[in-house]
């Protein structure tokens, strides 16, 4: 496996069905924070996301009501963004309790601290001692930090970023041997994240399963052609479908099947209602991009253009 650059990583991330949505911290895609530039492990790849919470966060409350504003994370953000001790991020991703992800880097920068994996069931890592962040992603979730109080929207984008992660970097699964607790580095230096590994996976499998569309982005100009051909069954009609759904877009209450899937005609035009798009018009590279969170394309050869 190659290793992921800048773009490919933000497609991913952007096309992971996250709401209520991403924020893109200045400088997220830096590549040598404190002097460290690329990952130590396969490929140039990180292993695995460690699991942190900040103890910050302004309410242990879990119902939804009290934490659809996700300004109040803010302060906690900043932190994490720019950690007063290194002037760098303090992990790679910030998990508010509304759901959002904040993404401050994607390279090495300083969260793990010291540790050890050594006789653990995370051996496989082959770690170093005290070198985590050469190997491992990061992620502070929004938490008072005294109980298991991650609300449904945190689990709801953990598990896509989960799914995500594991298919960018071609990790087996989304298991724990992939997203360790930052106590089980630490030991008892640390006590986040209070939820238990298995409590963790559990919350995976009852959201991961959600997901419906297999990240494959089908060609733009094909795209055109299954438009004006809306009742042949086509692969890439069957992945605009997935993907709508997976963004909160379907009509169908079982996942179609691969095949038999013609043109979404009513799953479509709910999206272009909710994003201001005629659905009579020509399938845009605008339309593309928002949808399956790619760079835009090339109208006329349907080639992605360079990133600004």
């Amino acid at each position: 496996m190659k290793t992921i650059g800048r773009d490919e990583f933000k497609a991913a991330i952007k096309a992971a069905g996250i709401e209520p949505g991403l924020k893109w911290w200045h400088d997220w895609d830096k590549t040598d924070w404190n002097g460290r530039s690329g990952w130590a492990g396969k490929n140039g790849n990180p292993q695995g996301l460690l699991l942190h919470h900040n103890g910050g966060a302004a309410t242990e409350s879990t119902e939804a009501k009290d934490n659809k504003d996700c300004s109040k994370d803010e302060n906690g953000s900043k932190f994490v963004n720019r950690h007063p001790d290194f002037n760098s991020p303090a992990s790679q991703f910030f998990l508010r309790r509304c759901g959002q992800l904040d993404i401050n880097a994607y390279t090495q920068c300083y969260h793990a601290g010291k540790g050890d994996f050594t006789g653990t069931e995370w051996n496989g890592h082959k770690i170093p001692r005290d070198s985590g962040n050469s190997y491992l992603m990061g992620i502070e979730i929004a938490s008072k930090g005294n109980r298991n109080d991650f609300t449904e929207a945190q689990w709801d984008t953990l598990s896509k970023l989960a799914i995500c992660l594991k298919d960018l970097y071609g990790w087996k699964d989304t298991g724990t041997y992939y997203f360790p607790r930052h106590k089980d580095w630490a030991g008892s230096r640390k006590n986040d994240i209070q939820a238990s590994n298995k409590f963790v996976q559990g919350k995976f499998e009852e959201y991961g399963n959600d997901v419906w569309w297999d990240g494959q982005v089908p060609e733009y100009l094909h795209m055109i052609d299954l438009q004006a051909d809306p009742d042949t069954p086509y692969a890439g009609s069957w992945r605009l479908t997935m993907r709508l759904h997976d963004l909160g877009f379907g009509a169908q209450s079982k996942k179609p099947v691969k095949g038999e899937q013609s043109w979404p005609t009513k799953n479509y035009t709910l999206w272009c209602e909710a994003n201001g798009v005629d659905p009579e018009a020509v399938y845009s590279g605008e339309v593309h991009s928002a949808i399956f969170g790619v760079n835009l394309v090339c109208e006329c050869c349907g080639q992605e253009l360079p990133s600004e």
